[in-house]
């Protein structure tokens, strides 16, 4: 066959491994969570830029992952949103080939 097929069952894959990337984000976040608290051990110059630069790190790090779970969850928003129209206009098309 030629063309695009839909596989419900593949969206629902994807959808359920969209899902558990969303998951698995929400827990690298927590577990960086010390990095942004990092403090040095005294304060000399050289524990203060260390602590500092694991600070800044990890707070990039935080921002990053903040953007990353709110794409993927506009992804998973439009996938559903996509497969809900399909199966709705697959529906509406039998139900009148059928009157028809």
């Amino acid at each position: 066959m030629v063309g695009f097929v839909f596989d419900p069952a593949g969206v629902e894959t994807v959808l359920k491994d969209l899902r558990q990337l969303h998951q698995d984000l929400l827990t690298d976040v927590d577990m960086a969570r010390p990095l942004v608290e990092v403090t040095g051990p005294g304060r000399e110059p050289a524990s203060w830029r260390m602590a500092n630069a694991a600070v800044l790190s990890g707070e990039a790090f935080q921002t990053h992952n903040v953007q990353l779970r709110t794409f993927v969850q506009q992804y998973i928003t439009a996938l559903v949103a996509a497969r809900d129209e399909y199966l709705r206009r697959d529906e509406d098309a039998r139900d009148q080939f059928e009157r028809s």
